[in-house]
């Protein structure tokens, strides 16, 4: 759906393919694909990335947390945010991991609350959960990419 770059949170939609990946998808058949490929993007403009696109009266424009503004090609597109969670969810949406809950992640809950932990994974977590499932990236990878994520949270 967009080009690779080098930067995790910002990235140039190819609007020739997003736009036919978007158009080729029935609403109603394929509404949660398409609440994804919208969700996905809601969270990489909400963590300080950015995106270009074609807008629906035909112009090139790019959106960020700023809002909406012409493209300009002249301008260097703004770098991307050093963020965790926006790794986290980049990897997982490349690789088509959903943060599902399985009856195990509910169990182990449930037993670090017989513990006397409340403990409740968000949804980033159960992103993280899933790459590892999924072997996506490796143990040690992503045991650092989920304490910097937890850094993140409690210190912003």
């Amino acid at each position: 759906m967009a080009t690779r770059s080098k930067s995790h949170g910002n990235v140039l939609v190819d609007p020739a393919e997003y736009a036919s990946k978007l158009e080729a998808l029935d609403g109603e058949q394929h509404s949660s694909e398409i609440q994804r490929i919208e969700a996905h993007l809601a969270h990489r403009i909400r963590l300080g990335g950015a995106i270009t696109y074609i807008d629906e009266d035909g112009r090139h424009v790019i959106e960020d947390k700023h809002g909406i503004r012409p493209f300009n090609p002249d301008v260097p597109f703004p770098p991307s945010p050093d963020s965790a969670e926006l790794t986290i969810r980049e990897l997982a949406f490349q690789h088509g991991v959903h943060p599902d809950r399985s009856e195990l992640d509910d169990w182990c809950e449930s037993v670090t609350a017989n513990a006397g932990d409340d403990i409740q994974s968000d949804e980033v977590e159960q992103l993280v959960i899933g790459l590892r499932r999924d072997r996506t990236i490796n143990g040690a990878e992503l045991t650092r990419l989920h304490a910097r994520y937890l850094e993140e949270q409690f210190d912003p």
